[in-house]
Formats: C-alpha cells, structure tokens, sequence
C-alpha cells in the first residue's frame, strides 16, 4: 500500500481521506432492481422489524437458548473496534440509490490501528501524553472530565482518541482503553530493556515505532487466528489463507473496501449484541441503554464509579468466572437496537442496515452465492422461523419476491443459522469476511504477513507459539478487574 509522503513511515502509515474509498467485490444487479423506491423501503423497514429479538414473557428477559453456546460476549465489541480501524463512512443515510465511488473511507483500509494510534506522536501530538514521549494519553488532561479507569477526556467529555466512535458505548470505550494500556506497557518495556518483549524493528525506529509494531502484529494474529476462526467456518478460512483471495485483489496503491463486507457480511455483529449484561460486581443485569449512556457521548452524563469492565465477564480469561456469551449469529437483533437513541431521534439499526445495503446497491444473497459458487438457500429456508412467519404474512414482503431475492445483510444472517445453527457465519459470509481480512494483510507492506510471514506471537502467552485476547488481557493484570471480586456464574 502505498500512502501520502507526509505520514510515511514503518509505523503510522495514514493517508490523506479520499485517496481510496469503497467499491465492489462482485459485479452483480443490485437487490431489488426495477421495483419502486417507496415500495422496496416500505418492505425494508418490514424486514427489519420482524428481526427484533422478541423476550421471554415471563421474565423479560433474552430467551437462553438464543445465547451462543461458546463465544464470549467480548468479541462483539472486538468486532465493533476492528470495524472502527478498517471503515469510517460518515454521511447520513440516503433516500435513495448513490454511486459507490462517491463514498470516502476516513480510516486505512488495513488493520494497522489508525483509529487507535492515528499519525503517531509527531503527527498526531493530541493522542500522546507529554510527561511520558511516545505514550499515548490516559492521565487526567482535565480532572474534572477525569473518572477512574476512563478515557483521557476534555472538560467538555470528548475523549482525547483517534476515532470518536471508540467512545459510542461502554464496552467499546472500555476495550479502546485496553488496547491504550496495552501500547503503553509494551513501550514502557521496550524501554526498560528487561527481555519481557522482543524488539521487532522497524531497525533504527524510535521507541514508539517499536511499541507500534509489536502492538499491531500481536493484534493482526489475533484478529487472524483468535477472533476469525469463532465467527467464521473454519475450513473456507484456512482455504482462503493458504490458497490467497481470489475474489477480492484490490489495487496496492489504492485498496477500497467492498461495500459487500462493510454493508453487509462483516454487520454480523449487530446479531451478537445482548439486551442484558453482567458488567462487574456493582452492575450484574444491567440493559443495554446503559452501555450507550454511561459514555462520554451519552446521554446520561458521565458513568457512576466503579462502572469499569470486569473483562472476565467478556473473555474468557479466568477459568473460575463464567463470562456473558453474545448471541447467536441468525437474524435476530436485540430489542434496544430497533430504538437506538441516536442524539436526532430513535433508529431501527435493522431496519437502517437494510436501507443501507440497497442505497449502496447491494445484490442479493441468492445472487452472490451462485458467483462464488454455492448452494443458495431455498425459500423454505428463507422463510423459516418466526422472522420467516412474518414475511409470510406480510403483503409487501410477498410481493416483494423476499425468499427468491433476499438482501444481502439479512441472507448472511440467515445462512448462518440455517446452515452453522448460529454458531458461525456461513459459506457466503465467511468467504467475503476471510477474502478481506486476508487480502489486507497480504496487501499491507508492514503487516507481519508480508514482513515476517513466518513470524509468531513473542508476548507471554498461556500457549507459546500463539496470541489471543485472553493473553492480551493477562498481559494487563491490573486492567482486567479493576473494581475487584466478581467471580462465578453470571
């Protein structure tokens, strides 16, 4: 990849917004082409209605069955902090179709933590704390704003972070302030020279290229070997890692993101959100609002003290504390996400996803799998479940062809619980999401892939050889249960 000459270097390799933007991974009618506008948003706000996870009557509360049996609640909001590092897209739903070259990507299209360590210090001074050089900021910048184990923030709560969306709910602002601590104790010892982490280069790099790069290839395997393999099929995975992508080759010099993934495969993670969380020992039900209130940007003010993570309730770090599992990947979405406050009125997410994908004109899920190569699914697959009963009933999606011609984003969902029982995405989804991630490391000169192709993880870690986020966090022993207690079931 090739980037402006003003922020070249080894390690903060942004670009000017604009060189590269979104594109298309296949060249296929759009879904719903030839139908009225009106009518299809009309049937699209149907669709999304009918994905609400509706809650167990007696208890208000998720049905248990639609938990994941394996996956802990954390990668949800891993999932949500790589898609801040690959995309930023931030003009305002259209009303109608628009050309995909218009849209501007404002984050590298590669997993090299832009939106965590944007320029560097030189180029971006804001994000790094002077009293320590190279580190980045999490001390009092004012001590009003300033809560423990909180983001550095201004007066006015807005936090001193590469990407504002790192700051959109509690989980996330939590997990971006892992990450910072993360950066900082690999730098602090670099520095002390004490053996505990390796020095990869780049050679004759300042300290803070050093921490940069260790920091970004242990994140690269783990989004490679701990995040993809959990959400993924396994075996198109570890195809599309030894035989290379062959559906999606962008141009090294300017990579666009395929608006296949961004507005469809990889927004598997709005089905992963619960409606309830065990947080820590002070919040143990708490509803998902408060996630997006307790924020610098929420609309409840500055969260209460000890609202810290106990982030073995969302990896699984400590065999004797049951973290909080996310849901099944299917196509239901939790209750809070049909009326997400937004600051300019509630949203259905789903709904908004569906507009979405056909004002970037999306194809069909039938459509793309017969390019890729795949048994599509039948009607009767489409149509199944309590989602399915409603389009059955429903005149506008009747009439709409919905279980011949299925948007994207709801067929990927779908796939995956038709065909993985929700536990992974299916072949569809996990051949889109594994040929990016893939070609962006492979296309990425300072990847570990193309630096070190054989490299390993050199961190401590519980399995030599290996990096996971369970390592990270061990890592990070005072950053993983900051209120303390809190062990056991959820």
């Amino acid at each position: 990849m090739s980037f402006h000459p003003r922020f070249e270097s080894t390690a903060y390799r942004g670009r000017v917004p604009g060189l590269a933007g979104f594109g298309k991974m296949f060249d296929l009618e759009p879904h719903g082409e030839g139908t009225d506008a009106a009518t299809l948003q009309v049937w699209l706000n149907d669709l999304g209605a009918a994905m609400r996870d509706d809650l167990d009557p007696d208890t208000n509360k998720p049905f248990p069955n639609g938990d994941h049996p394996s996956l802990p609640a954390g990668y949800t909001y891993l999932g949500q902090f790589i898609d801040h590092d690959l995309t930023f897209e931030p003009t305002r739903l259209a009303s109608q179709q628009i050309e995909i070259a218009t849209l501007t990507n404002f984050r590298t299209p590669a997993l090299d933590l832009d939106s965590l360590l944007g320029f560097g210090p030189t180029a971006s001074p804001h994000l790094y704390a002077s009293q320590t050089p190279g580190a980045l900021a999490t001390g009092p910048v004012d001590r009003q704003a300033r809560l423990p184990h909180d983001l550095a923030r201004l007066s006015n709560r807005t936090p001193l972070i590469g990407d504002p969306r790192n700051d959109e709910n509690l989980a996330v602002a939590q997990l971006c302030l892992a990450f910072i601590h993360f950066y900082n104790k690999v730098l602090n010892e670099l520095i002390a020279g004490n053996g505990q982490v390796p020095d990869l280069g780049p050679a004759g790099g300042s300290w803070a290229e050093k921490a940069a790069r260790i920091v970004r290839w242990h994140y690269q395997w783990i989004v490679l070997n701990d995040f993809l393999p959990r959400i993924l099929d396994t075996a198109v995975l570890a195809q599309v890692i030894t035989n290379g992508p062959t559906l999606y080759q962008p141009d090294p010099l300017f990579p666009f993101m395929p608006v296949e993934f961004a507005g469809a495969a990889y927004r598997l993670g709005h089905s992963l959100v619960r409606q309830r969380y065990h947080v820590n020992t002070s919040f143990r039900d708490q509803p998902l609002d408060d996630l997006f209130g307790f924020t610098g940007g929420g609309g409840n003010g500055p969260p209460p003290l000890g609202w810290a993570l106990n982030w073995n309730r969302f990896f699984d770090i400590d065999p004797d504390t049951e973290p909080n599992k996310a849901r099944k990947i299917d196509p239901y979405t939790a209750p809070s996400l049909h009326a997400l406050n937004t600051g300019a009125g509630p949203i259905d997410l789903a709904a908004r996803n569906l507009v979405r994908g056909w004002t970037w004109k999306l194809p069909s899920g039938q459509r793309v799998a017969g390019k890729i190569g795949v048994a599509s699914l039948s009607p009767d697959e489409i149509l199944s479940g309590p989602d399915g009963q409603f389009c059955k009933e429903s005149n506008q999606l009747r009439a709409g062809g919905f279980q011949h011609s299925t948007p994207l984003w709801y067929y990927v969902l779908k796939e995956a619980q038709v065909t993985q029982q929700g536990e992974r995405l299916g072949p569809v989804g996990s051949r889109i999401v594994a040929e990016v991630f893939v070609a962006l490391l492979r296309g990425d000169t300072d990847s570990y892939m193309s630096v070190q192709p054989g490299w390993k993880p050199t961190l401590p870690t519980a399995q030599p050889g290996t990096f996971t986020m369970a390592d990270m966090f061990r890592f990070l022993p005072d950053a993983v249960n900051p209120n303390g207690g809190d062990q056991g079931p959820v």
